[in-house]
């Protein structure tokens, strides 16, 4: 089926990404990804607030996303030869993979280290005004399928996710529209994102620490094998709020916007 331009937007967005990471000669950490994880893999407390679709790991994704993360520990870990014909250790050290009970689709992200104020205030206003106005506009489940991994946004190696079509990303974007509009009672401390700026992707592994030019372009060669992988579908049927203490500490649903419609 051909794709709108809309969906083509969301594509080109997504291949101008790739296309920009495998441009890069090598990849040094920002000091945000250093507040993540310690240089032993260690996750450091960075808490905040997230709207997210959790990944159920019964699924053919979940199991998918599982086998996939497996294969690349094993292939990070494996020695290497460099373009001058040394062995080289692998890079699993610089990476920190994630528990597959963590694995999500985040769908906005609302704040990191929040005030008290915001602790207090922004759950109840999520629950009791965002979802249920929420609840009155969308019936019907955006519907998404993953492709590839890929390194992302120059922090991490992530699972991409692309909508199935123009009602699943307008739908993805209204549930982005309306935290933007109902949350801006509390101004600055929470994050002011463009609502179609989304980017459909499920986090694996964060790197952790810089990577050399050989170390990068190893990395590359390797994630060649995983980007054009089938992984599953991922129906967006249940919207959460949740708390993170950590990128491996998630605490249950503080709320929830369940859609369970049918196809239209």
């Amino acid at each position: 089926m051909e794709r709108d331009g809309f969906l083509r937007s969301y594509d080109d967005r997504m291949r101008g990404s790739a296309e920009y990471h495998k441009g890069l000669r090598s990849l040094s950490i920002s000091e945000h990804s250093r507040k993540k994880f310690e240089l032993s893999g260690a996750a450091k407390f960075l808490p905040g607030f997230s709207v997210v679709q959790w990944i159920d790991s019964q699924t053919e994704l979940g199991a998918n996303l599982q086998a996939s993360e497996e294969q690349l520990r094993q292939d990070f870990r494996a020695p290497w030869i460099d373009a001058e014909g040394n062995s080289q250790p692998g890079i699993a050290g610089k990476l920190a993979f994630l528990p597959a009970s963590t694995y999500h689709m985040t769908i906005y992200d609302l704040v990191v280290e929040p005030t008290e104020e915001v602790c207090r205030e922004l759950p109840g206003m999520v629950g009791n005004s965002v979802f249920p106005a929420l609840k009155h506009e969308i019936s019907i489940p955006p519907e998404m399928w993953s492709e590839g991994i890929l390194v992302m946004g120059e922090t991490s190696i992530a699972a991409m996710l692309h909508p199935m079509d123009r009602r699943s990303l307008e739908t993805l974007c209204r549930i982005r529209q309306k935290h933007h509009e109902l949350l801006h009672g509390l101004g600055d401390a929470v994050a002011n994102q463009p609502p179609y700026d989304f980017f459909g992707h499920i986090t694996l592994a964060y790197i952790i620490d810089d990577l050399s030019e050989p170390e990068y372009n190893w990395m590359l060669r390797i994630l060649s094998r995983y980007e054009s992988r089938m992984l599953g579908r991922l129906r967006v049927d249940r919207v959460e709020l949740r708390w993170f203490n950590s990128m491996v500490d998630w605490l249950p649903s503080l709320a929830a916007l369940r859609l369970q419609g049918g196809t239209p």
